[in-house]
């Protein structure tokens, strides 16, 4: 039987299976094809495989170290029903759990801070891991180790050049950082910004998705299944307080996403955009609430640094067969 070591972690509200890069094939397709076995691949319910039937919890994190002794981090989302692998995305959920499996392998020294490298994004990133005191998040039933990361002048730009534009009679904001993410207010669409997955409508979920493949053509994007990202926003009552809500692969996401908090964070401090007509701020602190809870992010200056607090636990070690 031929088998691969892994590790299976819990990231936030995301779940991966991890690997060291050496234990992994360079060649492309050869890896496409093992990570397919790994998840069970195509398959709606992933029957054969660790994957969960779940787009949050069809992810693999492949994790590395460089010379100078950096963690370089490269996301893959395995598609469920589909015989794809997408390296295009950006999953700070699992970069948590990354880095929390940097320190369980004695890659990297405990407790103290070191940095990641996601080569999907170009991007550094900056990791503290805690687990003296357990911490709770919303959308996780379990406590995990705490995981801060810091993303320093993550780059943002408007991806048409203008502020808002208005397509298919909706007005959106078409901002990338991070990920793209396509921007509009609930109420152009008649939802209120408060819905949960249940909430949503088949009708709903086709309006949004033939929203965002216009969208992706102003953009200049080829649409995969998970980019552009798609999120509707409203006010909330509290100053530095945003309801949001984002899609995943045509479904609403139960929570939120890292890279669409970012996204989301740095939207809100562009004057005019579809976020900051919706937010009003207060201090550095920004809560996204969604359908589990709230996610706290911390904004320094004009997003010089911004921050967000996730948990990871390991679930299991071992290997997974990939006959």
């Amino acid at each position: 039987m031929k088998t691969i070591p892994c590790s299976l972690y819990r990231g936030g509200t995301s779940k991966g299976v991890l690997f060291h890069a050496r234990d992994l094939p360079q060649d492309r397709d050869t890896l496409r094809k093992i990570l397919l076995k790994v998840m069970g691949s195509p398959d709606s319910r992933q029957i054969d495989g660790l994957g969960g039937a779940d787009p949050l919890t069809s992810r693999v994190g492949i994790v590395s170290q460089d010379k100078e002794g950096c963690i370089q981090f490269q996301f893959a989302f395995v598609h469920i029903a589909e015989a794809i692998v997408d390296y295009e995305g950006f999953c700070g959920n699992l970069l948590s759990a990354a880095a929390l499996f940097a320190i369980e392998e004695e890659l990297v020294a405990p407790d103290k801070p070191f940095e990641i490298f996601d080569t999907n994004t170009q991007m550094l990133i900056s990791a503290e891991v805690s687990s003296d005191i357990p911490k709770p998040i919303a959308g996780v039933p379990q406590t995990g180790s705490r995981v801060a990361l810091h993303f320093h002048n993550p780059p943002v730009s408007l991806q048409t050049g203008n502020i808002c534009d208005r397509i298919e009679g909706i007005d959106v904001s078409l901002i990338n950082c991070l990920d793209p993410v396509i921007f509009l207010k609930a109420d152009s669409l008649g939802f209120t910004g408060q819905e949960t997955p249940s909430d949503m409508k088949p009708q709903d979920l086709k309006k949004l998705e033939e929203l965002r493949l216009e969208c992706a053509k102003a953009m200049g994007i080829f649409p995969s299944g998970s980019l552009p990202k798609i999120a509707f926003v409203a006010k909330h009552s509290n100053p530095g307080t945003l309801y949001a809500r984002m899609m995943a692969v045509q479904k609403m996401h139960k929570a939120y996403a890292v890279s669409c908090g970012i996204c989301t964070a740095a939207a809100a401090l562009i004057p005019g955009s579809i976020v900051n007509q919706c937010f009003k701020k207060e201090g550095d602190r920004m809560t996204i609430v969604h359908p589990e809870g709230e996610m706290e992010l911390f904004i320094e200056g004009d997003t010089e640094k911004i921050t967000v607090e996730r948990t990871a636990r390991c679930l299991m070690k071992g290997s997974v067969s990939i006959d």
